[in-house]
């Protein structure tokens, strides 16, 4: 009987413009469930794969002040290797140009896990390598490359000493933590 009152309240609503627009929207929201819950398998294997890489260690370890002394002391106890690096946000120019940057200096163990892509010619493909830049040099990406119009083997004032730049970052494992910033490129030294 319940079921006969259903069936005729649906064939009289059928018609209706109201019920064809949300006969609509619940067919688009059945697709979307359906495609995202057969595609979720294979995003969560592809995660499972290369979350390690993304991440660049481990465990990190995020925070806005220098560690302390005893800090550090009780993570090198702790971990097997350890790579600490800093982000500064500066505004750099050159020749009548300028951007954003975000200034990120690294130690001579980073990354701790994962491999650097970085090309040493305009227009080069990417090396990987398991270490950042040497002393006094300093790579960026192709964004700050282009828009501050720079070129390879060029000296860069910064501070009190001169930087040369050797290379263009095209991949670093830790960019998942530090995620996407539409007014920031990156600089390693």
């Amino acid at each position: 009987m319940l079921i006969l009152l259903v069936w005729q309240l649906f064939r009289q609503q059928y018609h209706q413009g109201d019920a064809r627009l949300i006969r609509w929207t619940q067919t688009s929201l059945m697709f979307f469930i359906l495609t995202l819950s057969l595609t979720s398998s294979s995003i969560q294997a592809y995660l499972a794969n290369n979350l390690q890489q993304m991440l660049g260690s481990d465990l990190v370890i995020s925070h806005h002040q220098a560690l302390t002394g005893a800090q550090l002391d009780k993570l090198q106890r702790h971990a097997q290797e350890l790579s600490v690096s800093q982000l500064v946000n500066v505004t750099l120019t050159h020749d009548n140009h300028w951007q954003a940057v975000q200034l990120k200096a690294v130690d001579d163990h980073y990354p701790v896990q994962g491999t650097l892509q970085v090309a040493f010619e305009t227009g080069g493909q990417g090396q990987s390598l398991s270490r950042g830049p040497k002393p006094g040099e300093i790579w960026v990406d192709s964004r700050l490359f282009t828009s501050l119009q720079l070129t390879f083997g060029q000296s860069l004032d910064m501070g009190h000493g001169k930087l040369r730049l050797t290379g263009l970052v095209q991949h670093e494992p830790d960019r998942l933590l530090e995620g996407h910033s539409v007014g920031c490129v990156r600089w390693c030294i």
